[in-house]
């Protein structure tokens, strides 16, 4: 909308009826063999998107986003995660750059060490609309954030990394975790990665939310009687008869504007 909009529509009515629908998000999880993990672990909970092989449930992999900026704007947002960020174009037309937080973590709770190679990784990459420089597959292939890779991950242990940087507001992003690697046998030599292989994903969308749209609809409905206007609500009590409402005419108005 470029203009205050009003339309105004006569009509019969006597019913109205309002139907509000919601979609609740569904979380699904995958099992894990517990007597193949140490000290009966248990993956902490996350609103990340995981994904574990099966041949290695005792990983844990982790990946978020939090806003650290320090700028006064952000006063009621630092410290959550980025999907609470909202952001607004400023004078020039430009949306602000934000400093975030990446934090990654990769747990290995199994009975046994993993290879650990280029294969394991903490990326990021900008979604549809952003330079193409910093796409999913150039990021997998050449992650901005490099790991000391080499050797193996011990049964028992974990590898993070916390990253702070200013940010391009006027794209969304993702951040990764990415662990898999062959199995070390106990006398120390690799298994056949065909039989035993590990694998684990997760990744977190950062929504960031563009714009704060000062718009606003309303919708209003009206009777005449005998000169006076009035609710059609207040019409409709006031000639109730036993729960029965006759047909009369009304003015709808709907309204939606942008400020």
């Amino acid at each position: 909308f470029t203009k205050r909009i009003c339309e105004s529509i006569i009509m019969k009515c006597n019913t109205k009826r309002i139907v509000r629908l919601a979609l609740a998000p569904i979380l699904m999880a995958t099992g894990a063999r517990s007597q193949q993990c140490l000290n009966g672990f248990v993956p902490k909970a996350s609103n990340r998107v995981t994904i574990v092989g099966k041949q290695c449930p005792c990983l844990d992999v982790d990946a978020k986003c939090f806003i650290t900026d320090n700028d006064p704007l952000y006063d009621d947002v630092r410290g959550k995660r980025c999907s609470a960020l909202t952001v607004e174009l400023d004078d020039n037309g430009v949306y602000p750059n934000v400093e975030l937080e990446y934090r990654w973590e990769m747990c290995n709770q199994n009975n046994f060490d993993i290879k650990f190679d280029e294969k394991a990784k903490f990326y990021d990459w900008a979604r549809k609309g952003a330079n193409t420089a910093n796409t999913k597959a150039v990021n997998i292939a050449n992650p901005r954030f490099a790991l000391e890779n080499a050797g193996r991950l011990k049964s028992g242990e974990c590898r993070s990394e916390v990253i702070r940087e200013k940010f391009d507001t006027s794209t969304r992003y993702n951040v990764a975790t990415q662990l898999e690697g062959a199995v070390y046998a106990a006398d120390g030599s690799l298994k056949d990665e065909s039989t035993d292989y590990c694998y684990a994903y997760a990744y977190e969308n950062v929504n960031i939310k563009r714009g704060l749209c000062k718009v606003s609809t309303g919708a209003v409905c009206n009777v005449i009687v005998e000169g006076v206007e009035e609710s059609c609500q207040s019409y409709i009590d006031m000639f109730d008869q036993g729960g029965n409402c006759k047909p009369f005419d009304a003015s709808f108005v709907w309204e939606a504007c942008n400020e």
